[in-house]
Formats: structure tokens, sequence, C-alpha cells
């Protein structure tokens, strides 16, 4: 006999087996059935947003190529199984594991013709800070020129395909690659979705 885990997330929902077979019938109710010791999938739903908005706190970057996680006063949006995390500026993750997409736009300044670049950061060790550098996903990577003082800010996007399991901690990396200028990541819109 296999067993079956039902996981009720509104109204009622009735299991039943006979003869070997399964039915469920369910009333205006969304349903994940799981094997034993497997991991639910995460939720449709499950969704964070983290953003600045109109940041006016630059990210310090003292040497060239320093990679540092950007500086502001976060807000956040849109959370179901997600909360700004107390200690950071990071979106931590409350759901089972799951697969999520994180896409993050931005617009920055930084010193005339600087080569700056962006990532998503992922920290999975609640008990650590966040690393710019152990903690960046490298396929997220993607540079921009900063242009010239007169024609700032520039903009750009960053995305990637990332596993998430409970507690993990999402958030934005800025990089100075030319000199040590700092950055200044005026707005910001990270959203993570499953």
């Amino acid at each position: 006999m296999t067993a079956v885990f039902v996981e009720q997330q509104d109204a009622s929902v009735v299991v039943t087996e006979e003869d070997g077979l399964v039915s469920v019938t369910s009333s205006d109710v969304s349903l994940v059935l799981t094997a034993p010791g497997a991991q639910a999938p995460p939720r449709s739903e499950d969704s964070g947003v983290l953003y600045l908005k109109a940041n006016t706190i630059t990210t310090p970057i003292s040497i060239a190529n320093e990679r540092a996680v950007v500086s502001g006063v976060p807000e956040t949006n849109m959370l179901i199984n997600f909360e700004k995390d107390a200690s950071s500026n990071s979106l931590k993750y409350l759901g089972t594991s799951g697969r999520f997409h994180i896409v993050a736009t931005f617009s920055f300044y930084s010193g005339s013709q600087d080569t700056c670049g962006f990532y998503i950061g992922i920290n999975r060790n609640a008990s650590s800070p966040l690393n710019p550098d152990d903690d960046r996903i490298s396929e997220s990577e993607i540079y921009a020129n900063a242009g010239t003082q007169s024609n700032q800010p520039k903009t750009g996007a960053v995305q990637t395909l990332a596993q998430l399991a409970n507690g993990d901690r999402v958030f934005f990396i800025v990089q100075n690659k030319t000199k040590s200028d700092d950055i200044l990541v005026e707005f910001l819109k990270m959203v993570v979705t499953s």
C-alpha cells in the first residue's frame, strides 16, 4: 500500500482508497500530492518583490573589481512564502524547495565610463552574512558601462533560474570593474517567482 500525503490549502478534501486506487475529491481547493520522502513543489503563487525607490545611499567600492551587496533601504511587496530578512537587504524564502525565476531591473550611477557588474546572490546559510563573492550566481552576471556624467543614469536587467530551499536569502550584488568608484543603484525591482 502506498501512503498518500495531502496538503489542504482551502475548503474541503476527501481522500479514499479502495482496491488499491486512490480517489481525491475536493471542493474549491488546490492540492499538492507527494510520495513518501518527497518534497512538495513550491506553490504556484510563491513570490516576493524587493525594491529600492529613489535611493540615495551609495554602495561603497574600495578597490577595482570589488563586489558588494547593494546599499539602501529596500521595501517589499507581494510576499507569499517570502519575507524581508531582518538583518540584510534580502528576501528570505519560507516555503519548501523549488525552482524559481529571479529578475532584477535597475538604474544606476557610477564614475564616467566605469564598467559595472551586476549579479543575483543567494545565501544558503542564515547564520552567515551575505557574501557577494561566494553567494553570487555567476550565470546571472551582466556588465554595463556607466557612460559619461551627462547621460546617466544607465539601466540594466539581470535574471536567472535558481533552486531555493527554506531559509535561503536572495539579494542583489554590484561590482565596479574599472576603479574604486562607488555605485548608486537609484531604482531596483527584484522579483522572485516560482
